[in-house]
């Protein structure tokens, strides 16, 4: 499988998972005490999200081995991207047009890694 395609299945499972960190945490009371282990594994939206950070965390390893560690981490920040449309959707989050403006860099810093990095 193509490094390229393993990295958009990294940067969408980090999506997902990263809404539904926010959603889990938007339905619960977690607190910190004795009882968090119990409460956390309690709830099976933080447990779906805590699997997907696994997922991605494994095909992680190997968009790494494969991609130089200076274009893989910054190219990451991608996922902002990703959120910010998501978040619009699901959560109804403003995008203004200084964000637009914002992820337009992200989005041609990303090209000029992928492409002469």
């Amino acid at each position: 499988m193509s490094v390229y395609v393993l990295f958009a299945i990294s940067v969408v499972i980090a999506t997902v998972g990263q809404i539904m960190m926010k959603y889990s945490s938007q339905r619960t009371e977690l607190t910190f005490s004795l009882d968090l282990i119990k409460q956390i594994l309690t709830n099976v939206p933080l447990l779906f999200t805590f699997g997907l950070y696994f997922l991605g965390a494994v095909l992680w390893l190997f968009v790494v081995k494969k991609l130089p560690i200076s274009v893989a981490y910054p190219a990451l920040s991608i996922n902002y991207v990703a959120l910010v449309i998501v978040s619009y959707f699901v959560f109804h989050e403003a995008i203004t047009p200084m964000k637009i403006f914002a992820l337009s860099l992200i989005v041609v810093g990303v090209f000029v890694l992928f492409k002469y990095g």
